[in-house]
């Protein structure tokens, strides 16, 4: 599915990033950083969830612009916030 969206998550540290979606994105973002050398078939059994970073997700975004989207996580403390602060 496209785009892609990368998840800049600050609850694992700045400039911290990951893959939404399904196996197969995160697969794909693998292959093209050469994260990963597992074939298509075999892409079930490397199901460790990539931890990109700015460096990576700046690549991405120069060779691909238009398929990749930045997208920002709020940590599960803070997710109650904008509801109580009345």
């Amino acid at each position: 599915r496209l785009p892609i969206i990368v998840l800049r998550r600050t609850d694992l540290g700045k400039s911290t990033y990951t893959v939404a979606g399904e196996p197969i994105e995160e697969f794909t973002v693998k292959k093209i950083l050469s994260i990963t050398e597992t074939s298509y078939r075999e892409m079930y059994k490397d199901r460790t969830s990539p931890f990109l970073y700015k460096p990576q997700v700046v690549e991405l975004l120069q060779k691909y612009h238009s398929l990749f989207v930045i997208g920002f996580s709020v940590p599960r403390e803070l997710s109650d916030y904008a509801l109580s602060r009345d």
